[in-house]
């Protein structure tokens, strides 16, 4: 006999990192980029949030999901402070890409849920290291907490629509347009003074631009778009002479 059995969407492979921050009008955390989902969450106050060309102002209630190798950064709002929490996890399934659409909001049972899942999975790992490592709790524990955090992404997946609001401002479309050009032309070995031409910016207010929104240079932003691609390329099962023909590698 053939019993049914569900398809399962998500399953929390590992959990990395997990904590709250008190960020200050002050407060600026540069871009990184990993192979792992994070999580942000503003429990009061506001904060501004770049991923990739986008940029968004989380307000209280609202979070965001970094996906997995995605550039993104945090930083502090003029006027504002912020208890913003963080949590960090790899997923095995890969069905997750709804989490990736923008920033959504919780109604007051959501966000009490977060909070609650938080600091249950806080009391059961040691979230002082990182990545999290295991303390007092049992397994039987371990699993409750990240069975609440499974719950807590299904009920997102299944209940809210995702605001894709974006910042307007012109600093913000003129680093949009950075970042497209620099995907448009990933194949090419562009020089900054190139990208500043294709933006219809002055090389000066390209760096400013970039910095402000990635604590990046330019350069090495796009050098690090053209090292993904060459890997994806090389996984693909092309030669490492073909990867850097094709994309005017010097060497």
């Amino acid at each position: 006999m053939n019993f049914y059995s569900p398809e399962k969407i998500i399953n929390i492979s590992s959990l990395n990192s997990a904590f709250i921050n008190r960020a200050d009008e002050s407060f600026y955390f540069s871009g990184e980029m990993h192979d792992f989902w994070e999580m942000v969450y503003c429990k009061s106050g506001c904060i501004n949030v770049s991923e990739d060309d986008r940029i968004y102002e989380l307000q209280e209630g609202q979070v965001i999901f970094h996906k997995p190798l995605e550039f993104h950064k945090i930083w502090a709002k003029k006027g504002y402070n912020a208890d913003v929490i963080i949590i960090s996890f790899s997923d095995s399934l890969n069905n997750l890409t709804e989490l990736g659409n923008g920033v959504f909001n919780l109604d007051i049972p959501m966000s009490q849920m977060l909070i609650e899942t938080f600091e249950e999975i806080t009391s059961t790992f040691n979230c002082t290291t990182f990545p999290v490592s295991r303390s007092d709790a049992t397994a039987l524990e371990e699993n409750i907490a990240i069975l609440k955090f499974e719950l807590f992404l299904l009920n997102i997946i299944k209940q809210i629509t995702p605001s894709k609001t974006q910042s307007k401002s012109v600093r913000a479309k003129n680093y949009k347009k950075i970042i497209n050009v620099m995907k448009t032309n990933i194949d090419n070995n562009l020089s900054v003074d190139e990208i500043a031409k294709l933006c219809f910016l002055s090389t000066a207010n390209l760096k400013k631009t970039f910095k402000l929104y990635s604590g990046l240079g330019v350069k090495e932003y796009y050098n690090k778009l053209r090292i993904i691609r060459a890997c994806k390329l090389l996984q693909s099962g092309l030669r490492v002479g073909e990867v850097s023909e094709k994309m005017c590698f010097s060497s």
